[in-house]
């Protein structure tokens, strides 16, 4: 036995040793040279496509872009080629690193001043930094420039954001109802995020209301329709009213409670379910 048990150890211990060393010739090596490199070029194109949603919908960026954004954002600013800044901005904004964002955004307007979409996203980064006021113009600037002839994607992302931030201001509601209101009129393309904005909207203007106040049915019937509107566009739209609805929804931020004047409603509750 003692014979047979040392060829055992001795075999196993050559083939371990040349197993090893094949896999880190074949593919070790490859992997390594993988990752020097950096991303490939349509791995930032799906960076650059992504869209940062106003209402931060679970499942609004995939988690291999995300993966890719946070390689990009881990790269020194200095080392970035200038035809990679925008994406490179891209990447902290979706990475949550709104000083190098900024950074980002402002040297990429600097090399490409006309593209909507960079001021758009500058704006993103300017309310994700906490200078509302100053995304609101950008926005607003940027609305004008569109008007009617501008990408209706880019148009739709516009007026989504308007009417998230004005959520935040004060009496805000009043602003995000209009800007709402007058995005539907134009008939563009449905917008379930701008449906799920109005619908705050509306929770926000009944909520110093008495449920026995005309005015508070009126605002609680808009907000029902918006919400039916939103899921019809995406159902997905589902799990962020409920987190505006109910304060244990998984997900839910402490300040997100606009449809919290509706939650006893039998009408919300079985459009969302019972919570």
């Amino acid at each position: 036995g003692a014979p047979f048990a040392a060829a055992i150890i001795v075999t196993f211990f050559i083939q371990g040793f040349l197993t090893g060393y094949l896999f880190t010739r074949l593919h070790l090596a490859r992997l390594f040279s993988i990752a020097d490199r950096g991303p490939t070029t349509v791995q930032k194109e799906s960076v650059a496509e992504a869209r940062v949603q106003a209402n931060e919908m679970t499942s609004a960026i995939p988690q291999d872009v995300v993966r890719v954004a946070e390689r990009l954002a881990a790269t020194p600013i200095d080392e970035v080629k200038p035809e990679d800044v925008a994406v490179w901005a891209k990447a902290q904004l979706i990475d949550g690193n709104s000083d190098e964002a900024l950074v980002g955004y402002k040297r990429a307007l600097q090399l490409h001043p006309e593209d909507d979409r960079l001021h758009l996203e500058y704006a993103t980064v300017l309310f994700r930094a906490g200078r509302a006021a100053d995304a609101l113009r950008e926005l607003q600037v940027l609305r004008s420039k569109l008007g009617d002839k501008g990408d209706p994607d880019l148009i739709e992302q516009v007026y989504a954001w308007l009417t998230y931030i004005s959520l935040w201001e004060p009496n805000g509601f009043k602003e995000a109802i209009r800007l709402g209101e007058e995005y539907l009129a134009r008939g563009l393309k449905p917008s379930g995020e701008i449906y799920a904005n109005l619908a705050a909207a509306q929770g926000q203007k009944a909520r110093p209301l008495p449920p026995d106040d005309p005015a508070f049915e009126e605002a609680a019937k808009a907000a029902l329709g918006n919400a039916k509107s939103a899921l019809d566009v995406d159902p997905q739209w589902r799990q962020r009213l409920r987190q505006l609805m109910y304060p244990n929804e998984p997900g839910r931020r402490t300040d997100d409670d606009d449809l919290q004047p509706f939650n006893n409603r039998p009408d919300f509750q079985s459009l969302l379910g019972v919570q």
